[in-house]
């Protein structure tokens, strides 16, 4: 059966029997003209709430007005917006002293988690009720902007509820707390850190480990994946570490991913050599190599990427290691990216950049050495077997992604500096351009649920830049293998069929066409005539009083 179905949707691919995807938009909102090209250049975190609110995150250092309210900075700020679902500005608030966006989620209730980096001696996070909580830090100005961890809670309203910023405890240039992930899992704030020195966080230390590097001692990074409250923001317990083994060079994480979906956690990282996982009671060990280059007196590294899923008792029960046999350089695995990994239907999609050979394809053109192509990768939920691969040419960067009715993509290519949108169907399995930005204007964040989009975009000009952000709605999708309809499961057979079609329960059913179009409709039934339509391809929309689904077939 399932092998049919796939039949199918290769067969549609093949034929270009498209359903057409589109995108309009619904409304578009002006958050005013922000000023500095660092800013201009920065990434928006946007998201999408449960009642089609629209938040976004991002990076100010100059006097910024969104809607009614004017932010004021301090240092290298950030600023937080809400707007509703006609596009309404409803409230802004600063976070100010040295804070950069990293990462934002919301639970049912409406209420937003934030995490950055932080560094400077004190951050201010407003709050819409005129009040504001000042957090404590430490200045490693000399170092890095994000040498430190801010974690906070906003409610739906704007007002501040708690804030903390972690801290590294020992001073000097090569201790850091920085956030890798952010997502709510069973109840709990889940925040992945980089740890290079040592932290302290609620009375329980956290630390990195150490390299022997040219006979000196170098502090390598370890990534701790913590669980917090989600009203305190108090620590809870360790839920996973990963930590370099046997290093002799600076080979901790150099990109990370992380999402929840039905009290599993899922990531996905990219790391050099060798790295010990754990999790509860459980662990393993990646296996990639390196070997010493005697004439050019460099380590050269194996390129992989790593994904593991921790269920819902807290321990590792999927992990696989996907590999490239040529060997890098450290430093180009800076080109290397995870920039999203997502959870829809049956499938663990993840999205970045490749350099070199793409390691789930190898038929894929290796990109140069400085260089990247974009790519998208599905995986098997339940094995983590690949499943579907999709790349484009190197000059392109992939910068955002994310799944509703269908997996939206942002890239910018290097040449002309235009954001190209794409849409990956699940059903048809064709990807489609939606849209391409003209020079000076690139899409700096996107979020998407259902059949809606959300894009901000900033315009620049000599000076400013002038941000949008607007919400559009995406149509023309096949539908087939959406969760958002197939909520039953019934079985429909035989497929190829050729005189009668049959559903494993009663149920009301509608045949369609491929463009939509209805052309058989009967109730309560466990099966209907086909013989008299033409040969070719339908869907089945099935009815019970537990849900609907939405199942493809071939008429022979």
């Amino acid at each position: 059966m399932k092998k049919k179905i796939l039949l199918f949707i290769c067969l549609v691919t093949v034929a270009s029997l498209s359903f057409a995807q589109e995108i309009t938009q619904d409304w578009s909102s002006s958050l005013g003209e922000l000023r500095g090209k660092d800013n201009i250049a920065a990434k928006d975190l946007v998201h999408i709430d449960a009642n089609g609110n629209t938040y976004v995150y991002g990076s100010f250092s100059e006097y910024f007005t969104i809607g009614n309210t004017e932010l004021e900075p301090i240092g290298n700020s950030a600023y937080l917006a809400k707007l509703d679902n006609t596009g309404k500005v409803e409230w802004a608030v600063a976070l100010q002293g040295n804070v950069t966006p990293a990462y934002m989620t919301t639970d049912a209730e409406g209420n937003l988690y934030l995490t950055g980096g932080s560094d400077g001696e004190s951050v201010i996070l407003q709050s819409t009720d005129g009040t504001s909580k000042k957090l404590t830090g430490n200045d490693h100005a000399l170092w890095s902007q994000d040498a430190n961890t801010l974690l906070a809670k906003y409610d739906t309203n704007g007002i501040i509820k708690e804030g903390k910023i972690f801290l590294h405890d020992n001073s000097g240039y090569t201790n850091e707390v920085l956030p890798m992930g952010l997502t709510l899992n069973n109840g709990s704030i889940y925040l992945a850190l980089n740890i290079i020195g040592e932290t302290t966080i609620d009375g329980s230390k956290f630390s990195g480990t150490t390299a022997t590097i040219s006979e000196s001692t170098t502090a390598i990074g370890v990534t701790h994946i913590l669980s917090f409250d989600n009203s305190t923001l108090n620590l809870q317990k360790e839920i996973a570490s990963i930590t370099p083994e046997n290093a002799i060079d600076d080979w901790s994480i150099s990109s990370f991913a992380m999402t929840s979906n039905e009290n599993n956690t899922y990531i996905a990282f990219i790391a050099p050599a060798k790295q010990k996982v754990m999790a509860g009671t459980s662990s393993f060990n990646t296996d990639f190599n390196y070997e010493y280059n005697e004439a050019d007196e460099w380590y050269e590294y194996q390129r992989g990427i790593c994904v593991f899923k921790i269920n819902a008792e807290g321990n590792i029960d999927i992990h696989k290691s996907f590999q490239s046999e040529n060997k890098v350089r450290l430093w180009a695995f800076g080109y290397e990216t995870i920039d999203q990994i997502l959870i829809k239907e049956d499938s663990w999609i993840i999205a970045g950049n490749y350099n070199g050979k793409f390691v789930f394809n190898e038929e894929a053109p290796a990109t140069s050495t400085y260089s990247s192509a974009p790519y998208f990768t599905l995986l098997n939920k339940n094995t983590a077997d690949s499943q579907k691969s999709y790349f484009w040419e190197e000059g392109n960067v992939l910068n955002y992604a994310a799944a509703g009715n269908a997996l939206i993509l942002c890239s910018t290519n290097s040449t002309n500096e235009t954001s190209t949108l794409k849409a990956y169907d699940f059903g048809t399995q064709n990807v489609t351009d939606l849209t391409t930005t003209e020079a000076g204007t690139s899409i700096n964040g996107v979020a998407s649920t259902g059949a809606k989009v959300a894009i901000s975009k900033a315009t620049a000009g000599a000076e400013v830049a002038t941000l949008t952000v607007s919400m559009n709605t995406l149509s023309g999708l096949s539908g087939i293998n959406s969760s958002s309809v197939n909520t039953i499961d019934v079985k429909v057979y035989p497929n190829p069929v050729t005189d009668v079609l049959n559903f494993s329960e009663v149920c009301d059913v509608t045949i369609t066409n491929i463009q939509g179009s209805e052309i058989k409709v009967a109730s309560t039934t466990t099966q209907i005539a086909v013989a008299d339509l033409a040969a070719g391809y339908y869907v089945a929309k099935i009815k019970t009083s537990n849900g609907i689904a939405v199942i493809p077939f071939i008429k022979k």
